[in-house]
């Protein structure tokens, strides 16, 4: 939205102005006004909030808050506040999609730490922050390197040993 026109000024729309093929300037060869297309302000009109701008001789009439002074910067369409970024997202960015075969495939070169650690944060993504995700590694157990088997055993063991179930465990 410009203000303060003058005649003579040159000006441009911020968006496509598309005129009606009744009107004058349509038939008169016009069809729309593009941005970047400049022309020039022969007068105003204060009581519609408009003004008439030549387009390559052709003469409009265009809303004031359509129009956009010739070499200013356009205003971009920011609107509200900015999203915040997650950061936890950021710092684990993996794949949303974490395939047998991908999981397989690092098993050979992968460090017991580094599998949990993937493993781990593929469901912190794809399942523990997200109330909608839906996230299933299958893997058998029997197929972990044996470092990791247990790694996680002592993992299992040292959970139940805090909620009690670590005695019932052992006499099954």
């Amino acid at each position: 939205m410009v203000r303060n026109l003058k005649a003579g000024e040159h000006v441009t729309v911020d968006r496509t102005v598309p005129f009606d093929p009744q009107s004058e300037p349509y038939e008169k060869g016009l069809v729309q006004v593009e941005p970047g297309q400049v022309g020039v302000v022969v007068s105003l009109i204060p009581q519609k909030r408009a003004s008439v701008v030549d387009f390559s001789g052709i003469q409009a009439t265009i809303s004031h808050q359509r129009l956009v002074r010739a070499g200013d910067k356009p205003i971009g369409k920011k609107r509200g506040r900015k999203r915040k970024t997650d950061a936890t997202a950021k710092i684990l960015a993996l794949p949303k999609s974490v395939s047998m075969n991908s999981v397989q495939s690092t098993l050979a070169d992968a460090t017991s730490e580094q599998l949990v650690t993937m493993i781990a944060n593929t469901l912190l993504l794809n399942g523990g922050f997200k109330e909608e995700g839906d996230t299933a590694i299958r893997l058998r157990f029997a197929d972990l390197p044996e470092n990791v088997q247990k790694q996680i055993r002592s993992l299992i063991d040292a959970k139940l040993a805090l909620s009690g179930l670590a005695s019932r465990r052992n006499r099954d």
